[in-house]
């Protein structure tokens, strides 16, 4: 059985997804053109084994086709190790899988996105101050 390569995630950082920098579109998997790709094949791309993603192999536009995987999904698979791979199947309904890529989905704690109301509160106290100091007696 042939086996295609490995995708690549355009937003990643050497193995590492970090959600924060995936825009609200989703994550670019670029997959690479095998031979004797044909023009009514489809692909998908899969997340440890669920099909996260769907795309047309017809007029890729280079060396790669572009498949969005959705922002949404990727937040419900945080966590380390997670297996990307993509299937293309053929017309004939036969598959040829990818080899497997390992990434890791990071999802900052909602405190880096959302300070506490305790340290906006502190920081408005801090800056009402400021100007209070400022006033004229």
């Amino acid at each position: 059985m042939a086996v295609l390569e490995p995708l690549i995630i355009k937003e990643a950082i050497g193995k590492v997804i970090k959600l924060i920098d995936v825009p609200t579109a989703g994550a670019t998997a670029l997959i690479p053109v095998p031979p004797n790709t044909q023009p009514d094949d489809s692909i998908e791309v899969l997340i440890d084994d669920q099909m996260v993603a769907q795309a047309s192999s017809s007029n890729p536009p280079g060396d790669f086709y572009v498949c969005r995987v959705p922002k949404t999904v990727l937040l419900k698979s945080t966590g380390r190790q997670k297996e990307f791979r993509y299937i293309i199947w053929n017309s004939a309904g036969n598959p040829v899988h990818s080899d497997p890529m390992l990434y890791d989905i990071l999802h900052p704690p909602s405190s880096i996105l959302h300070p506490p109301s305790s340290i906006l509160l502190i920081e408005l106290l801090r800056c009402s101050k400021q100007k209070m100091q400022r006033l004229p007696e």
